[in-house]
């Protein structure tokens, strides 16, 4: 497993309802695999969970696709996820991808205001990391 290349999703919560961790953890994996076949056919995604904190880290894989494909998605990813943050249309995302990026989002929306302060870092070699937090829903 390539470590130098990952998406991590991660909550400032020390602990959450337990209900709305299993929603994170589906939700979170849901909007990587329908980002990802937004922009590569064949990638899959193996799974970590930091020690001691809600930071999930997802990997990508490939039989067929080459590092730099992978890195080129991954940067479409990244791409899209500012350009949602920004209140922009994403260039790639898929309006099913969208709504999932929204799902996500709403889990932590309380009475407008964004809670946890929920992140999500793209990591590369082909681009220095960032960690735009999640967009509000509208």
């Amino acid at each position: 497993m390539d470590e130098s290349r990952s998406v991590i999703f991660h909550v400032d919560k020390d602990v959450l309802p337990a209900d709305e961790l299993k929603s994170c953890i589906v939700d979170f994996y849901d909007l990587l695999k329908e980002a990802a076949s937004d922009c590569m056919s064949d990638i899959k995604w193996l799974a970590s969970i930091e020690k001691g904190s809600v930071a999930l880290a997802a990997y990508p894989v490939s039989e067929t696709e080459t590092e730099e494909e992978i890195d080129s998605c991954l940067a479409s990813m990244r791409n899209d996820f500012e350009l949602i943050r920004g209140g922009k249309e994403p260039s790639s995302f898929t309006n099913q991808t969208v709504e999932r990026y929204q799902r996500l989002a709403r889990t932590f929306s309380k009475k407008g205001k964004m809670t946890g302060d929920p992140t999500i870092k793209i990591l590369s070699p082909a681009f220095p990391a960032s960690a735009p937090p999640l967009l509000n829903h509208q």
